[in-house]
């Protein structure tokens, strides 16, 4: 290990990583070589073969090392390669080892979030690589709920150009509908309050691409999200939902029925407010007050007008 190869195994890889957890004297020899490794275009095909390792340690350092390669070395990968290595990764989050280790199905999704950014750059690659791909449309429901939950996320801290930043939105924005249309299934038939918790948080990550409260109240997930906000455990994603949906800038400006419905759900919520601040429910009690303020930023006289400054 002492010497850096040209190329390099996925064995000689996972005795590094082994090395780099197990013997504290060869760490900074171990870590150096494995930098040397991820450095190398050997990366991108042992990354994946990492991946198949029944050591979780090994496996994350495959993962972690392939979302690195996509994030800052995607024009080395071969064009006809790309497919290919998304169609591997998706393969990876449906296996069973994978959704139950929550770390591991992070940063592997994290990798196939970042290859699908790098999509948006060529017309229609995004929609058939992945919105219309059966091997996404396939994934479990935890895979499936983190790659919608992630994207968001790292469409924000992704650098883009000004123009490349509104072209992605511009997609993002027509791909709204099919996203409805993929979270209202778990969103209607979980009986699971995490899995149904996750799914609000992803709505409310994909409503910066243009959902407004007008295009929510039209949406068939409206109805099952206002039946959120008295749940204990859902209320607060449920107010993020709405919260982002109320801060988007749109034109022409939201009608003032959107808003003061809001408003009425929100004074709705008061009795409940008050026995979730009685018995210490923080979460209910942030949601309602991020959502407030929310309202008070946007349209002052709306929220005093339906009754919201009483809270």
């Amino acid at each position: 290990m002492s010497q850096q190869p040209a190329s390099y195994s996925a064995g000689e890889v996972e005795a590094a990583v082994k090395t780099l957890y197990e013997n504290p004297s060869r760490v900074a020899e171990a870590n150096a070589w494995l930098t040397s490794f991820q450095n190398s275009q050997s990366a991108w095909e042992v990354s994946v073969e990492l991946m198949r390792s029944p050591q979780l340690n090994v496996r994350f350092f495959g993962a972690n090392t392939l979302h690195q390669k996509i994030k800052g070395d995607y024009e080395e990968l071969p064009a006809e390669a790309r497919d290919n290595l998304l169609a591997a990764i998706f393969g990876f989050m449906q296996l069973p080892e994978v959704c139950s280790q929550p770390q591991i199905l992070t940063k592997i999704t994290l990798g196939a979030v970042a290859l699908s950014l790098h999509f948006t750059k060529e017309d229609g690659k995004f929609e058939k690589a992945v919105l219309g791909s059966s091997t996404f449309l396939s994934l479990p429901l935890p895979a499936a709920l983190e790659f919608m939950l992630l994207l968001p996320q790292e469409f924000e801290s992704t650098s883009f150009t000004t123009k490349r930043k509104d072209e992605a939105m511009a997609k993002f924005s027509a791909m709204l509908p099919h996203v409805v249309s993929l979270l209202q299934q778990p969103l209607s038939s979980s009986t699971d309050d995490a899995s149904r918790a996750k799914c609000l948080s992803a709505l409310a990550g994909w409503c910066t691409f243009g959902m407004s409260l007008t295009n929510l109240r039209q949406t068939p997930l409206h109805d099952l999200i206002v039946g959120f906000l008295q749940s204990p455990h859902l209320c607060k994603p449920a107010c993020e939902v709405f919260e982002c949906a109320v801060s988007i800038e749109c034109y022409p400006a939201e009608p003032d029925e959107s808003i003061l419905a809001v408003v009425t759900l929100v004074v709705s919520l008061r009795p409940l407010y008050q026995q979730a601040a009685h018995s210490g429910n923080d979460d209910f009690c942030q949601g309602v007050c991020s959502l407030t303020r929310a309202l008070m930023i946007r349209r002052p006289g709306l929220l005093a007008q339906g009754g919201g400054d009483c809270l």
